[in-house]
Order: structure tokens, then sequence, then C-alpha cells
């Protein structure tokens, strides 16, 4: 939390600060758990690759609802409820199990 206060990160879902800030977290995740298991490291290859996609098509979205001046804003909570975190995905653990 103290990196983004000290980069003045939006509380906004689509904040690119935010973001950074998460993705690098994510990543160093991604490689402790890829030293250990390199095949749980590959599902969060994976999950990450997907939760980008997902990332940039609301990007993209949120930017042609914007510039084509919808009358109706997109909704942040709808956007947030995409933003999961890692124990959504996994569960119970049979997700990943190796």
């Amino acid at each position: 939390m103290a990196a983004l206060k000290l980069k003045q990160a939006r509380p906004a879902p689509l904040c690119p600060v935010r973001e950074e800030v998460f993705a690098g977290a994510f990543d160093e995740l991604l490689r402790q758990v890829a030293l250990e298991c390199p095949e749980r490291g590959l599902l969060l290859l994976r999950v990450r690759d997907e939760i980008r996609m997902t990332l940039a098509a609301y990007n993209t979205m949120v930017s042609y609802h914007t510039t084509q001046g919808a009358g109706v804003p997109v909704e942040s909570a709808a956007i947030s409820d995409v933003r999961f975190s890692c124990s959504d995905c996994v569960g119970n653990g049979s997700l990943i199990s190796v």
C-alpha cells in the first residue's frame, strides 16, 4: 500500500499506476512459484496473460465509450468485479494440483 500512496495511485479501477504496481507484484509471485514448481508457474503465466487481455479489452471499451460520448458511463463496480484475487482462481486448490 505504501507504493500506491508513494506513486499517487487513484482509487479508480483502471488506474495505470495501480496496474503497474500489481503487475510487478504478480510477476514476482509468478517467478517464485515457477522456481518451486514449473507446472504451477506455467498456469500462473496463463492466468496473468488472460488478466492482461481482459484488462486491455475493458480499457478499449472505456476509451470507446468515453470518446463516443455514450450517454451512460461505464459502471466502475462492473469493471472492478473482473479483478479477482488468486484465491478466487484457486478455490480449493483443485485447479493447480499437480
